[in-house]
């Protein structure tokens, strides 16, 4: 979206494009006008991107030094979440604390809502920055720069027949003619709505490398309170007839994208999270990379080990160095993915000084930030961050 207002602004005049972790306080104090577009990661913290810039600069105690600036503040976010846009709101709080000046008020978008984005339109033309009748394509944009991809459902496996949690559908596609990919990287697939104007979109984390033969994904069966089955989760576990057609993009991932380098790596996550996990694990095979620790965290022992003929054959091979998995329902006691770690916090220390990279997938509700929490006690607030700026501490989680 940052890229499309550099675009479309840069035709009248010179515009920097910049994440804000690039961004120096003496920079912004020499810009006259000044574009925020900010979403918040989990319970209101930055993204990674804009680590750096909120540890060192927005939490400071300037006042009035950026009384030349003009700017505004475009906050995405998702109201499901309690702190709702709140890293956008910190943003814009901190720069009028510094003196800047709004050029109009925060506009809080809820999941892409088109009359928020419109409202922000509308309040960059009052402010002289678009010319009469431009205009941004924000809303579909993300979608139509990817291009259409078809291919076909070969395979659908259940993978944990008699779970207690629900149902998890192991599904193969063709190889869509055309498409290329990397570990890391989602699938966007079309799921046709009935009485919509056009198909609902539902992201899966991709479970496979394109050497593999086809473009895996891995869909847990979501049933409504109602009993009625997810639009996305129940047309393709449960609706969609084998050799059918699937209308489907690829979005690159560069925030998930494996380290450019041969060092260890540690694999965390849980559940439907196995997915990423799964495509890092395939990648790092084929390079030929052993120092691999996948911890990963499901119900039952009995009717939950994912891939298991898979992650067996990695590890008598050697590929895998380590595996370890956490079944939370096999004790009296609950054990999680996040109590493994701190009760292994020297083996995970040992591994982040040989230069290991930490790869999180999976819940954003429970594992991801309980993980996130283990990983600050262990390193602290400064460490941590210096692991995320260095690229060794990544999240795709949801």
């Amino acid at each position: 979206m940052a890229r499309r207002h550099a675009d479309l602004l840069g035709r009248r005049q010179p515009v920097a494009l910049l994440a804000l972790n690039q961004v120096s306080a003496e920079a912004l104090a020499a810009a006259h006008t000044a574009l925020f577009i900010a979403s918040t990661y989990g319970e209101g913290e930055p993204p990674d991107n804009a680590l750096r810039f909120s540890r060192r600069w927005l939490e400071s105690r300037g006042r009035g030094e950026l009384g030349a600036l003009r700017y505004a503040v475009l906050a995405l976010g998702d109201s499901n979440y309690r702190r709702f846009c709140a890293f956008g709101e910190r943003l814009d709080a901190a720069l009028a604390a510094r003196g800047a000046r709004r050029l109009f008020d925060l506009v809080r978008v809820d999941r892409m809502d088109d009359a928020a984005l419109a409202q922000w339109q509308r309040g960059l033309a009052r402010s002289g920055l678009l010319e009469d009748k431009q205009q941004l394509p924000l809303s579909q944009a993300p979608l139509r720069e990817h291009p259409v991809l078809r291919c076909r459902l070969l395979e659908r496996k259940l993978l944990n027949a008699g779970s207690p949690g629900g149902p998890v559908y192991h599904l193969r596609l063709s190889p869509p003619q055309n498409a290329a990919w990397q570990a890391g990287d989602i699938a966007l697939i079309d799921i046709p709505s009935a009485g919509a104007a056009r198909p609902a979109v539902r992201e899966y984390s991709i479970a496979s490398i394109p050497s593999q033969g086809g473009l895996d994904l891995l869909v847990r069966q979501v049933r409504k309170p109602d009993g009625s089955l997810g639009l996305g989760s129940g047309w393709l576990t449960a609706q969609l007839q084998l050799g059918a057609d699937i209308v489907l993009r690829v979005r690159d991932n560069p925030a998930f994208h494996a380290p450019r380098t041969d060092a260890p790596m540690i694999l965390v996550g849980n559940g439907t999270g196995m997915a990423g996990l799964r495509a890092h694990l395939q990648a790092r095979a084929q390079a030929g990379h052993v120092g691999n620790w996948l911890v990963f965290g499901e119900r039952s022992r009995s009717h939950d080990r994912l891939f298991d003929t898979e992650l067996m054959a990695w590890q008598r091979s050697g590929q895998l160095q380590r595996l370890d998995r956490v079944f939370s329902r096999e004790g009296e006691k609950l054990c999680y993915v996040q109590d493994f770690l701190t009760a292994h916090t020297a083996d995970l220390e040992r591994w982040l000084q040989q230069g290991a990279s930490i790869y999180v997938c999976g819940s954003q509700q429970g594992m991801a930030p309980a993980v996130h929490r283990v990983l600050l006690d262990l390193l602290g607030e400064r460490g941590l961050e210096d692991l995320t700026l260095d690229g060794r501490y990544r999240r795709d989680v949801y």
